[in-house]
């Protein structure tokens, strides 16, 4: 599915979304925006642009220059009406003759996706009003879930994801929690959402189907174009230097100083790293290698709370032993330790 195709439709379900917050908060309006006849073409423009199945045709409805719409408005649905052909450049051009102080808080993110889209590059001037608003918890759950995947905060994402309506989920949503799941390590974690999200009946066919294709809690090798797409989206966002980007190349350059202090055997170099570290939010990897390193070095406590998250993302038995069975002979070996002379570390 062309999400660019699909963002026009974003645009409309998360304006519905936000009906409650959008043209009533005059904190976020010019002082046009203010007067209450502007806040009644701004419900009314919600009303219009809001439809179930929207369409270029309905927005062509809207009789700019017969009715009483502000400049700003104009604009607005102008460039709304690129993304609903499919013309994201020129709606971000649009979107960005714009200033964001002068849209109610229920019209800022459509602005910023099209602007993220088209220009990942420069700086987003809708990115701080939404980041406030859900700062305060005035940002609905969709947005704040999409917002911090972007800013690289990617459990806080997934905990916003929690909180939205699968129905409103797109492609985008799964390409989002793909990446959770892929970076941090958050499987289990975003395995249960997608569990949950099943069971309502709620999600859209080609939605359902990236779903059980691509967060299949069965493991199944990804095709050579999925995994092409799936490196170019990267790509993109580390050479756009966006902030989700950003936090993929730290990742990228933790793991590798990480990867190379363990096959150089430095186990302490490895808990300097990771010591003050939450589990939870680590790469297989990274959870793999210092709860080995731990071990090495008979921190049996360190070594126990990296491989309790271990056994949480893989359940099965096997792995239950294997950690098991490691967390035993540190103990063991420590206990020899501490009685007699020193003795060898345990064997992995």
């Amino acid at each position: 599915m062309n999400h660019l195709v699909s963002t026009f439709f974003i645009v409309c379900l998360l304006l519905t979304a936000c009906s409650q917050e959008g043209p009533s908060r005059p904190d976020q309006s010019s002082a046009t925006a203010n007067t209450s006849s502007a806040n009644q073409r701004w419900k009314a423009l919600f009303k219009i642009t809001s439809v179930e199945s929207p369409s270029l045709a309905s927005l062509d409805q809207i009789d700019l220059e017969k009715d009483p719409f502000t400049e700003t408005q104009k604009q607005y649905v102008k460039a709304l009406r690129a993304m609903a052909a499919n013309d994201v450049s020129k709606a971000s051009d649009l979107f960005l003759t714009i200033p964001p102080g002068e849209l109610p808080p229920g019209f800022l993110y459509p602005p910023y996706r099209a602007v993220s889209a088209a220009k990942p590059e420069r700086e987003n001037p809708f990115r701080e009003p939404l980041l406030t608003l859900a700062e305060n918890g005035k940002l609905p759950s969709l947005w704040e879930a999409r917002l911090l995947r972007d800013e690289g905060r990617f459990l806080d994402a997934l905990t916003a994801y929690w909180r939205s309506a699968p129905a409103e989920w797109t492609m985008h949503d799964v390409d989002c929690l793909v990446q959770i799941a892929t970076l941090q390590g958050a499987k289990p974690d975003v395995h249960s959402l997608v569990r949950k999200a099943l069971a309502t009946k709620q999600l859209t066919p080609p939605v359902e189907k990236a779903i059980h294709s691509e967060l299949s809690e069965k493991y199944k090798p990804m095709s050579s174009t999925a995994m092409e797409e799936r490196l170019e989206i990267i790509q993109q966002e580390m050479d756009g230097q966006t902030a989700s980007g950003k936090a993929i190349v730290e990742s990228i350059k933790k793991s590798l100083n990480l990867r190379a202090s363990f096959l150089q055997k430095d186990y302490k170099g490895v808990m300097a790293q990771t010591r003050d570290k939450d589990p939870i939010r680590q790469s297989d990897e990274t959870l793999m290698i210092t709860f080995l390193s731990a071990s090495q070095l008979l921190e049996v406590k360190e070594a126990t709370r990296w491989g309790q998250e271990i056994m949480r993302r893989n359940n099965g038995n096997e792995t239950k032993t294997w950690v098991a069975t490691i967390i035993e002979e540190a103990k063991t070996t420590a206990q020899a330790s501490s009685s007699s002379s020193p003795a060898s570390a345990p064997s992995f």
